[in-house]
């Protein structure tokens, strides 16, 4: 959450409601295996791309 939140330029506070209402969190635990041996880089992207799966709509709710 933390990179998400330089990233989109958000408070920690706006990128946990968003983790929250996508269940992002739970998507992140279901994945520890394979995130555990990635880059914060490559988790941050893979988790953008399940948040916009789920429907968030980039730029109205990541950028601005």
């Amino acid at each position: 959450m933390r990179l998400a939140s330089e990233r989109w330029n958000k408070p920690m506070e706006k990128v946990a409601a968003l983790f929250t209402q996508y269940n992002a969190l739970r998507y992140i635990e279901e994945c520890f295996d394979m995130f555990h041996v990635e880059g914060d880089e490559a988790i941050l992207e893979d988790v953008e791309t399940y948040l916009k799966g789920r429907g968030m709509r980039e730029g109205a709710e990541i950028g601005g």
